[in-house]
């Protein structure tokens, strides 16, 4: 658990949505500003569904 959260090299914060959410047990990836993260870890701190942390990894620049 506490090794992906190391190997994060940036924190997306989001409001809860549950389809997000429900992406945590799969392989993702997200494109930000052209730029494509690995998703480590999906967290909804406390189960309050209020916000999402979303844990990524930088892997490279998007030419998509």
């Amino acid at each position: 658990f506490h090794t992906k959260l190391e190997e994060s090299s940036h924190v997306f914060l989001m409001d809860y949505h549950p389809g997000v959410y429900a992406l945590a047990d799969q392989n993702t990836r997200m494109i930000l500003k052209n730029v494509l993260y690995d998703v480590l870890y999906i967290d909804n701190p406390d189960e309050m569904n209020e916000q999402l942390e979303i844990h990524l990894r930088r892997v490279g620049a998007w030419n998509g």
